[in-house]
């Protein structure tokens, strides 16, 4: 751990300190649900069963087969009777063979038997008959199970920070305790003998307390913080040594305003120098802001901002703020908005320049708004802040200039890998990326992700193929001659009746006989692209009666499809599945799989 002591620092460089020094808090807790948002997830988290859990109508109408109203139309419907009604929440129904139907209500659970749901309005409706009068495929309005999220995908990604949108996905699945990581202990105080807290009696030469109270209300947007405000220490070294020692103990984060300077009451760095490793820096070439320490005691992070609260502010949300977020695991970076300036600029050169602004969005301008480190004042009327490195000495006006929120929160998941994610494939991933953030994703919108560098690698399920890389480009309709591709696992998919194996080819016929069939996820199973006749004739088998499939109920026609790793591949009758990875050359993912020797397409 390097020290840089009494030495200032240039921005960049202080960035990186921080970066360097700043651990990840690895502890992790369960919460339930309600306590779940704004944490940061301790684990990948998969569906333990199918999302929707049954096929379901996606239409108000009539359950019916296919086949039964194959060459209806308007001017010839086809007549079937009604036999019951399949209402939402209702156990599945039974539809019986013959010119028959049964009513029912978007959402509810499509009745055995039937394969289509035709919509009201497309029916004439007479109490016990209905008149439809269109033809429909089957699968036409229905939701099948497992098509928004297969048991076994992958619902949400460790490291990411968990929101509305994903309580409402861990809601659906039934998920009522979630692990993170736990919360961030942050200590503030604020130093100096002039101060006093708000709500006292003021007195000549004294100032109300705004530093503590203004990190403690940033930090308290978020909610992986712990935040203890321990009000005011007097300048007195014996006190702070005291406190810095006791604190330290029970505190992740150590929060100083004041007394960061190098003045003779300033104590707060030749305190934090006394520690061990001590101070890793002290001053940073930033305006305002400059005298700013950074300093650690065993592994808890002491910083020390500056006394004026302008500088205070905006030095704690450039150089600190992100990196105490990374301490629960999750990356942090802040959104930048381009505006023009209303008016010139002048920089100080060799600085990093920190410029509080007030934008108007109707003339798409910001306007710098002056005054000293001190003019607390000047905030409130501000939206934000530019943060320009002094390389030159002004920026004219009506240039494009990056403009900073106050109010923008400065996180978001650093994804890695993206595309079809379970629990087949989660550990040769993690394996690739331990630290980064997945989601699953479809296949095409992960390439493309990979493509425009927005990702560095795609996740993909594939049937093998000769000149599979061919056949991925053919499909996806885009040349994949710049990515890797890496086979990390290989299946087959072997169907045994009463234990002995038979070919995939021979499914179709025993699942029409109404064949019991366990095995993995059918929305799993039909992720896997590029697949061949043979395998496209069996899922379409498997979809139309899928409400044999996964009955867990034993008899003499009882199918299990197993999917085998690797070395139970030999055969030729059943299916050849892979997973493969395409990643970009070089990057931190690519690099992974070039040392793990992975077969390379």
């Amino acid at each position: 751990m390097k020290s840089v002591f009494r030495k200032l620092v240039d921005f960049d460089a202080a960035l990186s300190l921080i970066r360097q020094n700043v651990p990840i808090i690895h502890e992790k807790e369960d919460v339930s649900i309600e306590e779940a948002v704004g944490r940061v997830s301790a684990a990948d988290i998969t569906s333990t069963r199918d999302n929707p859990p049954f096929h379901r109508a996606t239409m108000d109408g009539f359950a019916v087969r296919a086949a039964e109203i194959s060459g209806a139309t308007e001017s010839l419907p086809v007549k079937l009777s009604v036999e019951d009604d399949a209402l939402i929440g209702e156990p599945q129904k039974v539809l019986q063979a013959g010119k028959k139907c049964i009513r029912i209500a978007t959402g509810s659970v499509i009745p055995l038997g039937a394969d289509c749901v035709v919509p009201i309005e497309d029916c004439i409706d007479g109490s016990d008959t209905v008149q439809v009068r269109v033809s429909l495929d089957r699968g036409k309005n229905i939701a099948e199970a497992g098509s928004d999220l297969p048991e076994g995908g992958l619902a949400v990604s460790a490291f990411n920070v968990i929101g509305p949108r994903e309580i409402a996905l861990l809601a659906s699945l039934g998920i009522s305790q979630v692990p993170v990581t736990r919360r961030i202990r942050v200590a503030i105080f604020s130093t100096g003998n002039e101060l006093v807290p708000p709500g006292k009696t003021y007195r000549l030469g004294k100032i109300y307390d705004s530093n503590s109270y203004m990190i403690q209300a940033e930090l308290a947007i978020y909610s992986i913080f712990q935040i203890d405000r321990l009000g005011i220490l007097k300048d007195r070294r014996g006190l702070l040594d005291q406190k810095l020692q006791e604190i330290g103990k029970s505190h992740d984060v150590i929060i100083l305003s004041g007394g960061s300077s190098a003045g003779n009451f300033d104590m707060v760095y030749d305190a934090i120098a006394d520690l061990k490793p001590g101070i890793i820096f002290h001053g940073v070439m930033v305006k305002p802001g400059l005298p700013t320490v950074f300093g650690m005691s065993g592994n808890t992070v002491i910083i020390g901002l500056p006394g004026f609260p302008v500088s205070s502010y905006m030095v704690f949300k450039t150089l600190f703020l992100h990196a105490l977020i990374r301490m629960s695991g999750c990356n942090s970076s802040h959104l930048l908005e381009n505006a023009r300036l209303a008016r010139r600029i002048d920089l100080e050169i060799g600085k990093q320049n920190l410029i509080p602004v007030r934008r108007d969005r109707a003339e798409d301008l910001v306007h710098p708004v002056p005054g000293l480190s001190g003019s607390i004042s000047r905030l409130p009327s501000t939206d934000g802040f530019l943060s320009i490195p002094g390389t030159t000495k002004f920026i004219e006006a009506l240039e494009q200039i990056g403009v900073h929120s106050w109010n923008s929160m400065p996180v978001s998941a650093r994804a890695t890998v993206s595309g079809n994610i379970d629990v087949l494939n989660l550990p040769k991933i993690r394996g690739i990326s331990p630290s980064g953030t997945l989601y699953q994703k479809p296949d095409d919108e992960a390439i493309h992700s990979v493509i425009e560098g927005r990702i560095q690698a795609a996740s993909l399920r594939v049937q093998n193929s000769l000149g599979l890389k061919l056949a991925l480009e053919s499909l996806y309709g885009i040349s994949l001659g710049f990515l890797d591709i890496h086979v990390a696992s290989m299946y087959c998919l072997f169907p045994l009746m009463e234990g002995v194996e038979i070919p995939i080819t021979d499914i179709p016929q025993i699942v029409e006989q109404g064949a019991n069939i366990n095995g993995p996820s059918l929305g799993l199973l039909r992720k896997i692209s590029l697949r061949n006749d043979a395998l496209n004739i069996f899922y379409s088998s498997m979809i139309k009666n899928a409400a044999h499939y996964n009955s867990k109920i034993r008899g003499v026609s009882k199918i299990d499809l197993v999917l085998r790793e690797e070395n139970g591949c030999s055969s030729v009758n059943h299916p050849h599945i892979l997973d493969i990875i395409l990643s970009i050359p070089g990057s931190e993912v690519g690099n992974r799989i070039a040392s793990l020797g992975w077969r390379k397409i």
